[in-house]
């Protein structure tokens, strides 16, 4: 539950609204359809590296669809446009054990 504060203007006084039911919505960096976050397999930027298993950084997010398709090269350049300098044996590994 998320708390958010409205401000009423006519009363001065702060309002405590709850929200429920939200649902955090990610795109894919590779085929760009939206997903719900918890769908979506997500990589940590570190010094120009991507990491699949920390919690440091800045992400990026990636569909299971476009994860588990050979084709590297498109990977690749799309993650070089994020500034990810892994090598291309690295991705392999990745994307073939994530």
């Amino acid at each position: 539950m998320t708390k958010v504060l409205n401000f009423c203007k006519n009363q001065g006084k702060k309002d405590i609204i709850l929200k429920r039911n939200h649902t955090a919505i990610r795109m894919c960096i590779v085929c760009k359809q939206r997903f719900e976050q918890k769908k979506l397999f997500r990589f940590w930027l570190e010094n120009g590296a991507a990491i699949l298993n920390s919690k440091k950084g800045r992400s990026l997010y990636m569909c299971e669809n476009c994860l588990k398709t050979n084709d590297f090269k498109t990977k690749k350049k799309t993650l070089a446009r994020y500034g990810v300098k892994n090598s291309e044996q690295e991705l392999k590994e990745m994307f073939l054990n994530g």
